[in-house]
C-alpha cells in the first residue's frame, strides 16, 4: 500500500491537497487528510495545478492563481499524508502565468515550460532553485520558445544531457515540437529545431518515450478527435520527423494522458466519446481494448501505475467532483474491470495532479511534474 497526494482546484475557487491510500491490489481508501495551498480570492479558479516532490516530506506545487497569475508554492506532507502549511510562496508572473509544466533539471533545480504574459502569449520556460526545506529563490534565467502565441498546454520533457523537448498547440492552434538547450545551472538555450507536426490542431498533449529516440505523442487533433504521432528526436535535439500517425478516437480524444505498459503495449486515459472518461490500450498503429471508465462524464484524466499491473485514473468527474478509479492493465494490453471507486471531493475537483508521496526522506529521482508515470510526460 502507498500513500498519494491530489493537488486540484477546489470548491470555492481555492487550491486544495488531498492524501489517500491505494493497496497493491488496487483498493482506494478513504481520504486521508485535506490541506489548502490557496485560499482564493472568490473571483478566479485555481487553475492546473502540479504537484512535485522536492526532498523528504517537502512537496512543490506550480499553478496559475488569483487574475491567472504564475505561482509555485512548497508545502509538507508526512509519510503517513498529513499535510501541513505552505513553507514558501513565489509569484513568478505577476500579469499571467498559466499551464506550468515543471522539470527537475539537476540538484535544487526546475524548468518550466507555461503560457506567459497573456492568453495565447508567448510560450517560456523559466528557471528557479527550490531548497530541500523548500525555500523558493529567485528566477534563475528565463527565455521563449515560443514568441508569437501559444495556444495549448506545453509538455517539458528530456532527451538527452541538457538537451530538452517542448510539445505544444502553438500559432493558430496547430502542434509543434520544439527541442532547446537547457543547463543544469538553469542558464536557457536557443531553440535548436522545430517540427510542426499538425497543421490544423493540437490540444492538450501528452508525450511518451518509445525508445530508440522514438517519441510519442498523444492529443486532441482536428474535430477533437484523438491522435497519436510518433516522432524521432537525436540526442543533439535535432527532429527527424514523423515514424508513425494513428487516430486512436475518431469521435473525440480530448486531454489524453499516455503511458507505457509494457514493451510495445501503452495506455491513453482521455475525455472521450459522450464527454465520458475513456481508458485504451494500443500498440502504436493499432487499438487491442477499450474500457469506459465514467459513462456520467470524465475530464483531464491522470492516468497512474500503482504496481504491476494495477493502474489508476483520477479525473474530474460529473458535476466537476473529483474521481479516482483502479483498474488492471495486463501486459498484453488487456483491460480488466474496475476495481475500485472513490469519490475524494463531492462539491469539485478540477484538473488534479497526483503523485505518490516519497518513501524515504531523501530526493525522488526522475522527479518531474505531472510525474514521470512510466515514461510518459503532460
Amino acid at each position: 500500500m502507498a500513500i498519494y497526494a491530489i493537488a486540484y482546484s477546489g470548491p470555492g475557487y481555492t487550491g486544495k491537497v488531498k492524501t489517500l491510500s491505494i493497496a497493491d491490489d488496487g483498493t482506494l481508501s478513504a481520504v486521508i487528510h485535506t490541506g489548502t495551498f490557496d485560499s482564493g480570492d472568490g473571483v478566479y479558479s485555481i487553475l492546473a495545478p502540479k504537484i512535485v516532490h522536492i526532498f523528504g516530506d517537502v512537496y512543490a506545487i506550480f499553478y496559475a492563481g488569483q487574475g491567472n497569475d504564475g505561482w509555485l508554492k512548497t508545502i509538507t506532507i508526512d509519510a503517513d499524508g498529513i499535510i501541513g502549511a505552505v513553507i514558501n510562496s513565489w509569484e513568478w508572473n505577476s500579469t499571467y502565468g498559466v499551464a506550468a509544466s515543471p522539470l527537475l533539471l539537476s540538484g535544487n533545480v526546475w524548468a518550466f515550460a507555461h503560457t506567459a504574459d497573456s492568453i495565447n502569449g508567448p510560450g517560456r520556460i523559466t528557471t528557479v532553485n527550490i531548497a530541500d526545506d523548500g525555500t523558493i529563490g529567485a528566477a534563475i534565467n528565463s527565455g521563449d520558445y515560443e514568441a508569437a502565441s501559444q495556444t495549448s498546454a506545453p509538455v517539458l520533457f528530456p532527451i538527452s544531457g541538457t538537451v530538452y523537448g517542448i510539445a505544444y498547440g502553438g500559432p493558430d492552434g496547430d502542434g509543434f515540437l520544439k527541442t532547446i538547450t537547457i543547463a543544469d545551472d538553469g542558464t536557457v538555450g536557443a531553440v535548436i529545431n522545430t517540427l510542426e507536426f499538425d497543421t490544423d490542431d493540437c490540444d492538450n498533449p501528452s508525450v511518451v518515450s518509445l525508445g530508440s529516440n522514438v517519441w510519442g505523442i498523444a492529443y486532441g487533433g482536428p474535430d477533437g478527435d484523438g491522435w497519436l504521432r510518433t516522432i524521432t528526436i537525436q540526442d543533439n535535439g535535432t527532429i527527424t520527423g514523423e515514424a508513425t500517425n494513428f487516430e486512436f478516437d475518431a469521435v473525440q480524444g480530448r486531454y489524453p494522458d499516455i503511458a507505457s505498459v509494457s514493451g510495445s503495449v501503452y495506455a491513453i486515459a482521455y475525455y472521450g466519446p459522450g464527454n465520458d472518461c475513456w481508458l485504451k490500450t494500443l500498440l502504436v498503429e493499432s487499438e487491442i481494448g477499450s474500457l469506459n471508465i465514467d459513462a456520467f462524464g470524465g475530464i483531464v484524466p491522470r492516468l497512474k501505475n500503482i504496481t504491476g499491473n494495477i493502474w489508476a485514473i483520477t479525473y474530474q468527474g460529473f458535476s466537476n467532483d473529483g474521481w479516482t478509479r483502479t483498474v488492471s492493465i495486463a501486459d498484453d494490453g488487456t483491460i480488466g474491470s474496475i476495481i475500485s471507486s472513490l469519490e475524494w471531493d463531492t462539491a469539485f475537483g478540477k484538473e488534479p495532479s497526483i503523485i505518490a508521496l516519497a518513501i524515504s526522506a531523501g530526493r525522488a529521482l526522475g522527479n518531474v511534474a505531472h510525474p514521470l508515470v512510466a515514461g510518459a510526460y503532460i
